[in-house]
């Protein structure tokens, strides 16, 4: 059921690449990859991505039609998520099913600034809450806990990120696991960033196997607060799977609202 996790809450975030027979772990990711990084949400702020996510293997296709990722920076190094998603599901041979996934909460406290020798590190617990129908395939069924720790380094045009951490996942048949990823992106200018990143999680049940997968995303800079973000990919080892991720995504807070007021000013 590894598949249906891009259903559940944390696929925020790159449930897109979840491909890795898709890490029963929601969208935790750092859109559009499946990889997170350390990085927090502006003091104030809210930074939020109306997103869609989409994953096939041999015997079935699951998703988000939408799913919002609802970010606040609740202190000047520390955000806090909800994850809310609107998710489908369809075994083999079965009719689609449609409704309300599990949500995840989230947070991210960032303990060591990054400098010129040292990275960027973050610790970004998350708990997802089984608020979708699992026999549906629309949820998860458990409450499971996310405890893991994300560094970034730049140099130049390059940003190298990545990390992982323990799911804590309870329910019958269920094991505890971890997953991990890392990922690279390169600034092209024009507001273009390109990336790569591959991933991988032990086993979450037990009698299944551990899995890895790739993908590969760009994100448009359209102007200083808004995004459009896309990743494909692929498994490598595990269940055969393909995913795709999109997603728009707006900033605003005090600085943006103190910008309309000048322009407004002005004119």
């Amino acid at each position: 059921m590894q598949d249906r996790s891009c259903v559940r809450a944390l696929r925020a975030l790159m449930s897109a690449t979840a491909l890795v027979t898709l890490l029963s772990a929601p969208a935790l990711a750092g859109p559009p990859f499946q990889t997170d990084d350390p990085g927090t949400t502006p003091y104030h702020f809210f930074d939020v991505y109306l997103a869609s996510d989409y994953t096939r293997t041999f015997g079935s296709a699951d998703g988000t039609l939408p799913h919002v990722d609802i970010n606040y920076g609740l202190f000047p190094s520390a955000n806090i998520t909800v994850t809310l998603p609107l998710a489908d599901a369809q075994a083999s041979r079965a009719p689609l099913h449609f409704g309300y996934g599990d949500t995840t909460f989230a947070a991210k406290v960032c303990i060591l600034r990054e400098t010129d020798t040292l990275p960027q590190i973050s610790f970004a617990p998350a708990v997802a809450v089984p608020t979708g129908k699992p026999e549906l395939g629309l949820g998860e069924g458990n409450e499971r806990a996310f405890f893991p720790l994300w560094g970034q380094k730049g140099f130049g045009r390059y940003t190298f990120f990545g990390g992982g951490g323990l799911w804590h996942n309870r329910g019958n048949g269920n094991r505890d696991y971890t997953v991990g990823g890392f990922a690279v992106a390169r600034d092209m200018g024009r507001g273009l960033t390109l990336g790569a990143e591959i991933f991988g999680q032990s086993a979450d049940t037990i009698g299944a196997s551990g899995s890895t997968g790739f993908s590969l995303g760009t994100i448009r800079q359209v102007d200083e607060l808004h995004k459009i973000l896309f990743s494909l990919g692929r498994s490598i080892r595990g269940t055969s799977s393909f995913s795709g991720y999109a997603a728009y995504e707006v900033l605003f807070g005090p600085r943006a609202r103190t910008s309309a007021s000048d322009e407004n000013a002005k004119s």
